[in-house]
């Protein structure tokens, strides 16, 4: 697995015994499934999870407070309005990133939400209506393991504690979103719960300042980030663990990734 990064970048554009926060468990091991470099006997689970995730300014959610305000102004000028659904506003400032890694690699698919540039063309024909539009922008990542060998161990106690200094964090102590065990850690402006099942493979549960605005997808994968939270009224990222797999066998979702990249699609 790639070597941990503890501190996440900003950029503008996740059944052994079947653990699960999901509806039900389940193997994904299909009969076309098979290891290509890793071995059959290879023990590194399984895992499907799901995060949500919103960008809050100030303990609010800024991009609805300003499609509120487009509109609001939109209708005081006496403009036509094309409004959004109560479902599109919900999804405003907001992402959904889903994580999925065996023992061959990982992929990620990361889905955001935003209000959309006004129509032009639907502007200039309705003289200035106000066509609110919810923009979907999807990100994916991959990377694969099946020339590495073992996977990196994740670093030790002592080693985190000063990572963490470093970041302006301290160890909390462990807890569990979602029936999932995490490592939680403070600092002036974010508390953070990493998965803490995962060292044995590689997975550190260190902390990292966990951002909204990423350099991608799999910026979320080492660590994991099972919770996340700026300080009361503060700025930051909301992340919330919505259903979390682990599993033996291996996943069509890594397969169709890692096909996709050998042959360039």
């Amino acid at each position: 697995m790639k070597g941990r990064e503890i501190h996440r970048g900003v950029a503008t554009a996740l059944t052994l015994t079947c653990l699960s926060v999901a509806a039900g468990c389940h193997s994904a091991t299909g009969p076309s499934d098979a290891v290509d470099g890793a071995g059959g006997d290879n023990d590194r689970p399984s895992i499907q999870a799901t995060l949500r995730w919103e960008e809050v300014k100030d303990g609010r959610n800024s991009a609805r407070e300003e499609y509120a305000s487009r509109m609001a102004n939109c209708k005081a000028a006496g403009w036509p309005v094309k409004e959004l659904g109560p479902d599109e506003i919900g999804k405003l400032g907001t992402g959904q990133v889903e994580l999925w890694i065996d023992a061959r690699g990982a992929y990620a698919r990361e889905t955001s939400w935003k209000l959309g540039v006004m129509d032009m063309q639907a502007a200039t024909e309705d003289k200035g209506a106000c066509m609110a539009r919810l923009e979907e922008v999807v990100a994916e990542g991959n990377d694969d393991y099946r020339d590495r060998g073992e996977a990196d161990e994740a670093p030790g106690s002592a080693e985190q504690d000063e990572q963490a200094k470093v970041l302006g964090f301290q160890r909390i102590g462990v807890a569990q979103v979602g029936g999932q065990p995490c490592m939680r850690w403070r600092s002036k402006d974010q508390e953070v719960c990493e998965w803490s099942a995962g060292r044995a493979w590689g997975i550190d549960d260190g902390p990292a300042q966990t951002g909204c605005a990423t350099q991608g997808p799999m910026d979320y994968l080492n660590p994991i980030p099972l919770q996340a939270k700026p300080a009361e009224g503060a700025s930051g990222c909301i992340v919330q663990l919505q259903s979390m797999t682990v599993s033996k066998g291996l996943l069509p979702e890594v397969a169709r990734a890692l096909g996709a990249t050998a042959t360039g699609g």
